[in-house]
């Protein structure tokens, strides 16, 4: 079953090399035309596109303030405290939205 399977697969893929071979060269000419025209005029719109997209969402995202601390037993279990600062914060602590045990948010 299998090698049907395959044989019908190469036989399908090996006509369809074949016949994309017989293109002229002036068809794919005005193919590269015309991906060119697409990539330089349809990428960087799409690309502004989502930027703004993006940005919108962020700025309605930060207009709401983070939900109340609650503290849990399970989260902020500290062996040892970390080499830098007091030692209750990690290296890369956002005071807005990682509370400390504790404490809670260093930020409201």
């Amino acid at each position: 079953m299998s090698f049907l399977l395959r044989s019908h697969l190469t036989r399908f893929a090996l006509r369809n090399v074949r016949q994309s071979s017989d293109v002229s060269f002036e068809s794919a000419q005005k193919t590269m035309k015309l991906m060119r025209i697409l990539s330089l005029t349809v990428v960087p719109f799409s690309i502004i596109a989502v930027g703004v997209n993006a940005y919108m969402i962020e700025v309605e995202h930060g207009k709401h303030a983070p939900p109340e601390y609650k503290e849990y037993a399970h989260i902020g279990i500290m062996t040892k405290k970390y080499p830098w600062g007091d030692g209750k914060h990690t290296l890369f602590h956002n005071p807005r939205s990682q509370g400390i045990k504790g404490k809670g948010y260093d930020e409201q």
